[in-house]
């Protein structure tokens, strides 16, 4: 799915919600793991930062 993605020139953007970051225990590291993934799999160019901080949670 995220070859797919950046096969079509898209971007794959990551959310900083605690949920979709680590189950367990979320943390910035945790997060920077995801982006080092998407970045091995199909290049920097096909990573964003989205933190979808804006009412996520309420």
């Amino acid at each position: 799915m995220i070859s797919a993605l950046a096969d079509h020139g898209g971007v794959m953007g990551m959310c900083f919600a605690p949920a979709f970051v680590d189950k367990e225990k979320a943390t910035v590291e945790r997060l920077v793991d995801h982006i080092d993934h998407i970045i091995e799999l199909v290049g920097p160019d096909h990573v964003g930062l989205g933190s979808d901080l804006d009412g996520i949670y309420s």
